[in-house]
């Protein structure tokens, strides 16, 4: 199961709360994959927008971010953190403690099948190499050496691009994916009377 969460939090204090919140992920040995930080003056670095209805190479949705209603200054900061599946319940809830807690979003993506599949995909092929190999051991045309060598790299290719896929649905499985978009409080600014 691939587990995605977004979360919005208001914070007092964004770098103090980014910091500790790459601390968390630290602490439930994971990582933070990207950070995005924007302050007065500087132009927008938030991660690009997943488009609603778009599917990742094995299908799965990913979560579209809510987008805050930023203060006028610009101060915000986006992390993109990686945790242990098996102890991201208990990192949402540490970095909930941040501040308050404006939006949720939580989904989880079974990808059993897909992972079946790659992986009778991976047997099937390394079986192809095993009798592409003999026959190229029994081949005594140089036609047919040729042949069965441009074959052969073929399905190496092959083998090589589903064993990566295998292996990225497996960081996706192992690890949960937690976007924590920071902003602070919003500034009351009080309108003056008169010119």
């Amino acid at each position: 199961v691939v587990y995605r969460v977004s979360l919005v939090l208001e914070v007092d204090d964004v770098a103090d709360a980014a910091q500790t919140a790459a601390e968390v992920a630290a602490r439930y040995d994971g990582y933070v994959q990207s950070e995005a930080t924007s302050g007065r003056g500087s132009g927008p670095s938030d991660p690009t927008p997943v488009e609603p209805g778009s599917t990742d190479e094995f299908g799965i949705v990913p979560p579209v971010p809510p987008v805050p209603p930023f203060p006028p200054d610009g101060t915000s900061a986006v992390l993109v953190l990686r945790v242990p599946a098996a102890s991201y319940t208990d990192a949402v809830a540490d970095l909930e403690a941040l501040g308050e807690t404006i939006t949720r979003t939580r989904t989880a993506d079974d990808v059993t099948d897909q992972v079946v599949d790659v992986e009778a995909r991976i047997e099937t092929q390394e079986a192809s190499i095993d009798r592409l190999q003999q026959l190229l051991d029994e081949a005594g045309d140089v036609a047919d050496v040729l042949a069965i060598e441009t074959e052969l790299t073929r399905r190496i290719a092959d083998l090589e691009s589903l064993q990566a896929q295998l292996e990225q649905l497996t960081n996706l499985t192992d690890l949960a994916t937690v976007t924590v978009t920071l902003y602070p409080p919003e500034t009351v600014v009080e309108e003056g009377t008169g010119f």
